[in-house]
This record gives C-alpha cells, structure tokens and sequence, in this order.
C-alpha cells in the first residue's frame, strides 16, 4: 500500500517505537506513585482502546 514511501513508513514506525520506550517507564512509574499498582495498567489500557478504535476509523478495511 505504500511502495512509494516504504523507507518513511519503516521510519515512522521506529520513531514510535523509540519514543513509546523512552516515556514509556516515565509516565508508567508516574501513574504508579499517584495512584497506585493499577493506575499505569487502567491508563494504558484506556489509550489503547481509543487508539485501536481511532486505527480502525481510519485505515481501510482490506489492503490489496
């Protein structure tokens, strides 16, 4: 689907990667000081859930 920008997308992908293991721990021992051994699990839980569906709303339903 995207043969053209293969190398930006694959960059794309790494940045993310880099950055969501970077604030990742951060953010995570954060919630885990304000509210405790649930809160990081109940937070990220809660941003997956709204990504997925906002990924789902907008990628295409089949890629040929």
């Amino acid at each position: 689907m995207y043969k053209d920008n293969q190398a930006a997308i694959i960059g794309l992908i790494e940045m993310s990667s880099g950055i969501g293991l970077t604030t990742g721990p951060v953010i995570g021992s954060l919630l885990y000081d304000w509210g405790g051994f649930k809160a990081p699990f109940i937070f990220y839980g809660a941003v997956f859930l709204i990504a997925g569906l906002l990924i789902k709303k907008i990628l295409p339903a089949s890629i040929d």
